[in-house]
């Protein structure tokens, strides 16, 4: 980790994040500027209920809108990554993500529009008011996202009016400039591995390569990445999965 440039994540969530345990040590490496990813469930840090109060005094459970976890790595994610998964906040459900535009941005330079289907994450908890936040991928969520019943990952009275009233686009992935230099970027998909070597995530693939090469200072100059099915095989897919994926065009 000393002398790592940027730090990529792709892991368990929670209490089995390899970040909450590490934190001070991040934190130096933050503070210098180190680039910060976080892939599909390592977007979600540990959550804290104790301490949440009503207007009167009394605990209540779920948290009120509004208010950020105090569990390990939530203050740290929101700066670092720019937002994090918030239990009984943000949602997991799997649906079929539309990504009919994408920004201006280097992250996404070259990258087409597309659709997906995956664990696609959203409402995050992010910095108030998007501060310093692009938003990199966005899709209107579908009614039967809303389809489970209210809990820590399954939805919430807020979730549901954004998707079933407001039909308000969804953020599911995000990069981030930080003001001590560095940048970081947050990516919800990625719950199928084997998905990385399908011809249709091309995008996905030569997008997240390149930005776990760039995530650095701003000072860095932009790395451009060309690689084909078997590296991203051995890159991202299990080892026994990957044994079936050969050979295939250059993406």
């Amino acid at each position: 980790m000393a002398k790592a440039d940027t730090i990529v994540i792709y892991s368990d969530g929670q209490a089995g994040h390899p970040a909450v345990t590490h934190l001070p040590q991040l934190a130096k490496k933050m503070e210098a500027g180190c680039g910060f990813v976080c892939l599909h469930y390592a977007v979600e840090p540990v959550y804290e209920r104790a301490g949440w109060l009503s207007v009167d005094g009394k605990p209540i459970d779920p948290p009120p809108a509004g208010r950020s976890s105090t569990g390990a790595g939530a203050k740290e994610f929101k700066e670092w990554l720019g937002g994090y998964f918030e239990q009984f906040w943000s949602v997991n459900p799997h649906w079929l993500a539309d990504f009919k535009t994408l920004p201006n941005h280097p992250v996404s330079r070259g990258v087409k529009p597309y659709a997906s289907s995956d664990e696609w994450y959203f409402n995050m908890r992010f910095r108030d008011n998007l501060e310093g936040v692009t938003p990199i991928l966005s899709a209107i969520a579908p009614d039967d996202t809303m389809s489970r019943k209210d809990g820590d990952h399954g939805g919430n009275p807020d979730v549901r009016k954004m998707v079933l009233e407001e039909k308000k686009p969804q953020v599911v992935a995000w990069a981030v400039d930080r003001k001590d230099g560095g940048r970081g970027f947050g990516f919800c998909g990625g719950h199928y591995h084997a998905g990385w070597s399908i011809d249709s995530r091309i995008s996905i693939r030569r997008r997240l390569v390149r930005l776990c090469l760039s995530r650095q200072r701003k000072n860095r100059p932009p790395l451009l990445v060309q690689f084909g099915r078997r590296f991203a095989s051995s890159f991202f897919v299990p080892r026994k999965a990957a044994r079936r994926l050969t050979s295939g065009p250059a993406c």
